[in-house]
This record gives C-alpha cells, sequence and structure tokens, in this order.
C-alpha cells in the first residue's frame, strides 16, 4: 500500500473540529492509503508517498497504550474480521494504523481526553471512514487518518512538507480524481 496525505485545513473544516472542542493548531492533514501508486493515479509526481505494510497482524505485534492497555496483533485481526471489509479496506487500515503507530498519532489518540471520556474507545477507533467501507464495499478507498492535534502537526512535518502544495493533494482535487480513478 501507498501512503498519502491531503491538505483539508479549509475554514469549513478547521471550524468543524472547533464546534466539537477538539484542540488543533488550524491544520488538518489527511493520511489516505492507495493500492496504487498516488503519484501515478493522482497525476502529481512530487507527492509525498510512503509504503504502508498491509500484512496481517502477526502474534508477535503488539501496541502498547498505556493505562488503555495493550493491543495484540490477533487481537486487531479479530476486531477487523468483525468489520467484514472487503481486501482494500482490510489493507488500508492495516496500513493505516501501523503508519499512525509509528509515529505516535494513534498513541495520541488514544490518549485524548474530551470532558473526562475517553476520545476514541479502540485504536482503530483513529480511523475514519470505515463505518462507510463496512455498509458500502465501494468506498473502502475513503478509509483514511485525520491528524491535527497540534503535538502530531508538528511531528508529522517530519514526514511530510505539507506547506509544498507539491507535496500533498489538494482536498478536492483528491475527492475529484478519487471518484474519478475508482
Amino acid at each position: 500500500m501507498y501512503i498519502h496525505f491531503e491538505d483539508w485545513s479549509e475554514p469549513l473544516f478547521v471550524e468543524m473540529l472547533d464546534k466539537k472542542g477538539l484542540p488543533h493548531d488550524g491544520r488538518i492533514i489527511k493520511v489516505f492509503a492507495d493500492v496504487d501508486d498516488p503519484r501515478v493515479k493522482f497525476e502529481q509526481s512530487g507527492l509525498t508517498v510512503i509504503e504502508g505494510n498491509s500484512a496481517a497482524f502477526s502474534t508477535e505485534e503488539s501496541f502498547d497504550y498505556g493505562e488503555r492497555g495493550a493491543y495484540s496483533g490477533p487481537q486487531l485481526e479479530e476486531t477487523l474480521a468483525a468489520f467484514d471489509l472487503d481486501e482494500t479496506g482490510e489493507f488500508s487500515i492495516r496500513s493505516l494504523f501501523r503508519f499512525s503507530n509509528e509515529f505516535g498519532f494513534c498513541q495520541a489518540a488514544m490518549s485524548a481526553r474530551k470532558e473526562g471520556q475517553w476520545l476514541i474507545d479502540h485504536p482503530f477507533g483513529d480511523l475514519d471512514g470505515v463505518a462507510n467501507a463496512t455498509s458500502n464495499p465501494a468506498r473502502s478507498h475513503g478509509i483514511h487518518l485525520d491528524i491535527f492535534f497540534p503535538d502530531s502537526i508538528v511531528a508529522l512535518r517530519e514526514v511530510v512538507d505539507f506547506d509544498d502544495p507539491t507535496r500533498v493533494l489538494d482536498p478536492m482535487k483528491a475527492v475529484r480524481l478519487r471518484r474519478k480513478a475508482n
């Protein structure tokens, strides 16, 4: 799988974070996984792309979230199987989950609280679009990760220069090209 980035920092979307009371620094970067190389698919050769690992979670893999506990590879595979997604959806979740954990984004989401409650209940809760893909497999390409916490945005700058429009996709171009490609 190929992981790429889209800049969704339009005021409309940032205002949605404000309405939900979620911390941000005015940036929203969406991270997508794709079977095809997005540099070719979206005709943007300068796009930052990272290869993601979409292999099934192994018995050796474990993801620790401190006081929230640890999740083993088999536990994650069991949860993933319950979604009843197509292969693209499963590959996307595995790739994005591993990316999110490698750079600490999932750990930040699992430790985040809002009004004394955990922001997400499961580490897959950090991924958006899963419910849509579950009800309609044709929407598996919409599974993504939203990065907007201020600390996460700082960490993401080490991965991609999202201030350079050649390195990330514009949201409207991305939506239009994704619909055309799928």
